[in-house]
C-alpha cells in the first residue's frame, strides 16, 4: 500500500492544476494521502463514501478506534462528499459531518437492460444503449 500511495501521491504533485481532488472511500486508509494531494495542489477535496463500517466490523478494539481516528480526520477535511443513500448520509451525519456538505449520487443499474442470459452467451451493451433507455 505504501508504495502505491507514494506514487499516487507523487504523479499527483507533478501533474498539471486540477480544480479538485477527487477519492472513493473504503479504503479509509486512501484518505490522508487525498488530503495531503489536496493541500498541496490547494485544491477542495470532494470524497464519494462507498460505505460506512459500523466498530463491529473489526476484530480488534484498537483497529476500530484507528480507523475512528482516520475517518474522523479525513470527514472533517472533505470539501464535500457523497453518499449512495439517503440512509448513508444519515450515518456520515451521524459521525459528525455537516449535512449541508454531503449530497446523495445513488449507484444505479438498468435492471431492464441487464438480465441474466443462457449460459455461454455472450452480453454487450453500450452506455448509448443503457442512457437511452434510462432516458425513456
Amino acid at each position: 500500500m505504501s508504495t502505491s500511495a507514494s506514487t499516487g501521491t507523487l504523479g499527483s504533485i507533478v501533474r498539471q492544476q486540477s480544480g479538485v481532488v477527487l477519492g472513493v472511500l473504503p479504503p479509509i486508509t486512501t484518505g490522508p494521502t487525498l488530503w495531503l494531494v489536496s493541500l498541496i495542489r490547494r485544491a477542495p477535496l470532494v470524497l464519494n463514501v462507498q460505505d460506512v463500517y459500523p466498530d463491529g466490523v473489526f476484530k480488534r478494539a484498537w483497529m476500530a478506534r484507528l480507523n475512528r481516528v482516520l475517518e474522523r480526520f479525513i470527514l472533517r477535511r472533505a470539501t464535500r462528499l457523497t453518499a449512495l443513500s439517503e440512509g448513508q448520509r444519515e450515518a456520515l451525519v451521524a459521525r459528525g459531518v455537516q449535512r449541508e456538505r454531503v449530497g446523495v449520487v445513488p449507484m444505479w443499474t438498468d435492471l431492464e437492460g441487464v438480465r441474466p442470459g443462457e449460459y455461454g452467451d455472450s452480453v454487450e451493451i453500450t452506455i448509448t444503449d443503457a442512457a437511452e433507455r434510462a432516458a425513456g
